[in-house]
C-alpha cells in the first residue's frame, strides 16, 4: 500500500496522497499479477446468502468482458464458467436455495482452481466478490512501471483497463461520471459514463500515457440500442470531444466495447437507439421501506442496504445525506447496496436522509433537432425523474444517521496545500492574505491543536469530525507535515 503523506508546501508543491483506505489492493508483478478486491476475499470466501439474479447477471457480464480482454483464456474456460452460472440461475429461479448455495460453492472452488491457470488472479477476486455480494474496489493500487490490469465494476458495468509498460501510474480511481460530462450524439442512447482518474506516487494526476492503454466496458444487450453501433467517446487533451476507435464483441449474455487511449478522462458509451420515437414506457415510482443499518461512520465506508421497490425501472441514482455514495449496486427491484461517502458535506436539512431518484430517458432526436432544448421548456413543466426520500424530515420513514466515532485523528487532504511564507504583503506590488486552509480527514472532534511541523496553528476551527479550518503559522519556509492533535492521539504520517 502506498504511504500517505500530507504536506503543507509553502513555495512549491510536494503533496503526496495515496489511495483511500477502502478498495486498495496490492498488485503483484508478472503474468499472474493480481489486483485483489478491497475485502481480499478471493474465491474461498464463505457464501452467506443465495446470490440474486442481478448478481448472477453481473457475474455473467464480467466473465464476457474479462474473456474479451484476454483475462480468461482459452475461451473454453469462459464458456464453462458461463454454463455453471446458468445452472445457479436455474436454481435461484426455482427457489431451491440449498441447490443454489451448493452450486455456487462449487463454482467458487472451480474459479479458485483456475487462478493463474487460465484466469488472472484479479479476475478471480472480482468475480468472487460480486458473487458473494461484496462490492468491487473503486480505488486500486498499481505496480509502477510495469504492464498491469485493473478490473472492477461501476454501477453493474464491468470495466477492465490494461495499462502499458512504463506507466507512471501508482493508483487508479474508477467511478461513475456525470451523465452530462460528455455530450451525447443525436440519435443515440447513453449506456454508461465512467470516470477513470490515475495518479502517480506523489498524488499528481496522470493524464498522458507513454503508450496505449486498453479500455474494455461491458454492457447488456438491449432492444433499445443497436449494439453494433456502440462507441466510446471521451474529451481529448485539448478539451474537445473525441470518439475512440471502438470494437464491439459479443459474449453469451453481454457485449464488450473496447478501445485504446493514451490519456485518462471521463469515458461515455453510447449506441444508436432502436426505440421508436413514439413509444412511451410507464415506470413504477421508487419507494423506500427500510435502511440497514440505521447508523454509520460519518467518515464514510459504511455499507448500507436500502429496501423498498421500484429500484430497477430506469437510471437510478441514490444519495445518503445529500451525498452520492462511493459506489452502489442495484441488487434487485427491491434492494440497493451502497458504500457511503464522508458525511461532512451533508447539506443543511438532509442529515439522516436517504433518497433515490429515477431519471427518465428521452427520445433521441434526429439531427435537425440537435440544438432544441425541449427538456428546459417551462410550459408544460416536464418532469425528468421520480424520487423517493426517507429520513427525519419525512414522517413515518426510516432514517440513517452518520455519527462520529472515537478514533485517533487521520488527515487525508489539505485545501489548499500551499500558502505564503509571510502573513501580509511587504511590498506595494503584493496582494495576498494568509487565510485558513481546509483540513479533511476523520476523528477531529475535540481537537486541541493543529501542528504545522512542530509549530501549532494560532487559530483553528473544528467544523465537524471530518473538517478543520486552520491558519498556517508564519513566517515559514520549505515543507512541513500537518498533524491534528486530539485527546485520543496525534494523526500519523504513515497510515
Amino acid at each position: 500500500m502506498l504511504k500517505r503523506l500530507v504536506r503543507f508546501t509553502l513555495p512549491i508543491l510536494v503533496f503526496a496522497l495515496s489511495a483511500p483506505m477502502f478498495g486498495v489492493a496490492a498488485a503483484a508483478v508478472g503474468s499472474a499479477s493480481a489486483l485483489t478486491s478491497a475485502s481480499g476475499s478471493g474465491a474461498t470466501s464463505a457464501l452467506t446468502q443465495v446470490p440474486t439474479r442481478k448478481q448472477l447477471d453481473i457475474v455473467a457480464s464480467t466473465i464476457d468482458v474479462s474473456a474479451a480482454a484476454g483475462l480468461i483464456s482459452p475461451t473454453g474456460i469462459a464458456k464453462s464458467f458461463k454454463a455453471k452460472v446458468a445452472e445457479i440461475r436455474k436454481a435461484v429461479d426455482a427457489g431451491d436455495d440449498s441447490r443454489a448455495i451448493r452450486q455456487t460453492d462449487g463454482f467458487l472452488k472451480d474459479l479458485d482452481a483456475k487462478r493463474g491457470r487460465g484466469v488472472t488472479a484479479e479476475t478471480v477476486d472480482v468475480i468472487s466478490d460480486l458473487l458473494i455480494g461484496g462490492l468491487p474496489p473503486t480505488v486500486l493500487s498499481v505496480p509502477v512501471g510495469v504492464a498491469s490490469v485493473v478490473v472492477t465494476d461501476v454501477g453493474s458495468v464491468p470495466v477492465v483497463i490494461t495499462l502499458p509498460a512504463g506507466t507512471p501510474v501508482a493508483w487508479v480511481r474508477i467511478s461513475a461520471a456525470p451523465a452530462a460530462s460528455i455530450a451525447r450524439p443525436s440519435g443515440t442512447t447513453r449506456i454508461g459514463s465512467i470516470d477513470i482518474a490515475a495518479f502517480d506516487t506523489f498524488g499528481q494526476a496522470v493524464r498522458q500515457l507513454g503508450a496505449n492503454a486498453r479500455i474494455n466496458i461491458g454492457f447488456e444487450a438491449s432492444t433499445a440500442v443497436n449494439a453494433a453501433s456502440a462507441r466510446i467517446s471521451t474529451i481529448g487533451l485539448g478539451g474537445g470531444p473525441e470518439t475512440l476507435a471502438t470494437q464491439v464483441s459479443s459474449g453469451a449474455d453481454a457485449y464488450t466495447a473496447s478501445a485504446s487511449t493514451t490519456h485518462f478522462t471521463p469515458f461515455a458509451l453510447d449506441a444508436q437507439t432502436t426505440t421508436p420515437p413514439w413509444r412511451y414506457t410507464y415506470i413504477a415510482p421508487p419507494k423506500i421501506t427500510a435502511i440497514t443499518p440505521s447508523t454509520g461512520n460519518i467518515c464514510g465506508n459504511t455499507t448500507i442496504v436500502v429496501t423498498g421497490s421500484g429500484f430497477s425501472g430506469g437510471n437510478l441514482i441514490p444519495e445518503v445525506g445529500g451525498v452520492t455514495p462511493q459506489s452502489f449496486t442495484v441488487d434487485s427491484d427491491t434492494q440497493i447496496t451502497m458504500l457511503t461517502s464522508v458525511g461532512s458535506v451533508t447539506p443543511s436539512g438532509s442529515a439522516g436522509s436517504v433518497a433515490v431518484s429515477t431519471f427518465f430517458t428521452s427520445t433521441a432526436l434526429p439531427p435537425e433537432f440537435a440544438n432544441t432544448r425541449i427538456d428546459l421548456d417551462p410550459s408544460p413543466p416536464y418532469r425528468l425523474g421520480i424520487n423517493a426520500s426517507a429520513g427525519p424530515n419525512v414522517a413515518g420513514t426510516a432514517t440513517y444517521t452518520p455519527v462520529a466515532q472515537p478514533v485517533v485523528p487521520r488527515v487525508t487532504g489539505l485545501t489548499p496545500n500551499q500558502g505564503p511564507t509571510i502573513g501580509a504583503p511587504v511590498h506595494p506590488s503584493q496582494d495576498f492574505s494568509n487565510t485558513p486552509i481546509r483540513i479533511t480527514g476523520c476523528g477531529f472532534t475535540g481537537a486541541t491543536a493543529v501542528l504545522f511541523g512542530a509549530i501549532p496553528s494560532v487559530s483553528f476551527t473544528v467544523q465537524d469530525d471530518t473538517v478543520i479550518f486552520a491558519t498556517p503559522p508564519v513566517p515559514g519556509v520549505g515543507t512541513v507535515e500537518v498533524r491534528v492533535v486530539t485527546p485520543l492521539g496525534t494523526s500519523s504520517l504513515i497510515p
